[in-house]
């Protein structure tokens, strides 16, 4: 009987070619699923684009980040509250069959640190990347002051989108931000700016501990140092030599990439 050689290729060919879909079905899972929470502006254009950096370096993981969208509530406790519950109703949603790792930036940190205390979520991992809780150094605070009194002057914020353009030559990054990413960033810096007034500091639960860790530099803007102390008295911490606003940096987003396998 001859040996159809032609045939006993094709058949090589078929075997490979499920076990690879088979790969790629089993390794990119829901298992590993990384949530990334956005700081503020909540710029789509550049946590999409590290998602896509992220699924380059380690493609058997899944990596995905939602914006917020603006919320209603005049108070700013509930505003910050209901972004919480926008994210939990998301991750059950979408993500409730396994657990998640959520990495926050910024007042994403926050968030990502609110969302781990949520008892139904099946949370593995909150990782807080430069986390802002609250009361940042003199030009953070000057810069607060300054987009809430924007957020609060209609015409000042229309002609913030009709000048987005030629604002951009000034911060070439503006360009890639959405108009609503621009509107829900003065809301959501307005109340940032009250809700962050008064805070209370962090607890962190014993059974909390080993899920939290915190990514810092002390000469952050936003996260001082007196806030980094803190939460390293209370979770484990890595220093980076990085920038708060990594995210729209290339070479500082393959930082945090990079730093990111120690997590995976």
């Amino acid at each position: 009987m001859a040996i159809n050689i032609t045939k006993i290729i094709d058949v090589i060919k078929i075997f490979f070619f499920f076990i690879r879909i088979s790969y790629i079905v089993i390794s990119v899972n829901h298992t590993n699923t990384f949530l990334i929470i956005p700081g503020n502006p909540p710029a789509s254009f550049y946590y999409d684009l590290w998602c896509k950096e992220l699924k380059g370096i380690y493609p058997e993981y899944h990596f995905v980040s939602y914006a917020y969208p603006i919320q209603r509530s005049q108070n700013s406790k509930d505003y910050i509250s209901e972004i919480v519950d926008f994210y939990a109703q998301l991750i059950l949603d979408r993500h409730a069959d396994t657990p998640i790792t959520i990495v926050g930036h910024s007042v994403g940190g926050h968030i990502a640190y609110e969302l781990l205390k949520r008892d139904e979520l099946s949370i593995r991992r909150s990782i807080l990347i430069f986390p802002f809780f609250g009361k940042p150094r003199f030009v953070g605070k000057a810069l607060l002051h300054v987009v809430s009194f924007i957020d609060r002057k209609k015409m000042i914020k229309k002609q913030l989108i009709k000048n987005k353009l030629l604002l951009s030559k000034i911060w070439k990054e503006l360009e890639n931000i959405k108009d609503d990413e621009l509107i829900s960033s003065t809301r959501l810096a307005h109340h940032e700016k009250y809700f962050f007034k008064d805070f209370i500091f962090p607890k962190i639960n014993s059974d909390q501990k080993d899920k939290v860790h915190l990514i810092y530099n002390l000469k952050d803007t936003w996260c001082t140092p007196k806030a980094i102390n803190k939460l390293k008295n209370v979770m484990d911490s890595t220093h980076i030599d990085s920038v708060h606003d990594f995210i729209v940096f290339p070479k500082e987003r393959m930082a945090l990439s990079k730093l990111m396998k120690s997590f995976l």
